[in-house]
């Protein structure tokens, strides 16, 4: 079973707060980051430059499943650079990949938090920039949606249907 594949989506989260805590405390402790909920229900507007990381799940009933994790580019670019101890100063194919495993690891970490409905399988993923994620994904009312500040800039995970 290859863990990164595969993601078992919430029939509704069972405490926001809880679970942005626990998102805050990872990121924390990952990546040494100054890390506040800067806003538990966040509706996508002037995120700016950066990734956008979308992981879109199907169930094989054909249920879809999207979850996005929208990145400033200087996080990224600290972020990534913490981990071989290599400084990157612009988004190339390597802060891509490390950034897409990143955000697995964080997606399988915190599914803790979600009451289970059955297993969805990884169906593709897509880098987007800012105007092809806000013309191709349902915002305006997402399950789940949290942006954080951190000292290197914005961070928001959003979780639709």
């Amino acid at each position: 079973k290859e863990k990164t594949n595969t993601f078992t989506p919430p029939d509704r989260l069972k405490d926001v707060e809880s679970f942005a805590e626990e998102v805050a405390s990872v990121l924390k402790d990952l990546f040494a980051l100054q890390v506040k909920i800067a806003n538990m229900h966040y509706e996508v507007d002037e995120f700016g430059s950066g990734i956008y990381y979308c992981l879109v799940y199907r169930s094989e009933r054909g249920e879809r499943f999207l979850v996005t994790f929208l990145l400033n580019e200087q996080l990224v670019l600290r972020t990534v650079s913490e981990m071989p101890g290599i400084p990157f100063d612009k988004i190339d194919n390597i802060v891509l990949y490390a950034t897409r495993q990143i955000a697995r690891y964080l997606l399988e970490y915190i599914g803790g938090h979600f009451q289970r409905t059955g297993r969805f399988q990884l169906e593709k993923e897509a880098l987007l920039d800012e105007k092809q994620f806000l013309q191709g994904m349902n915002v305006a009312n997402p399950y789940c949606s949290i942006r954080f500040e951190t000292q290197y800039g914005p961070f928001a995970l959003c979780v639709n249907r």
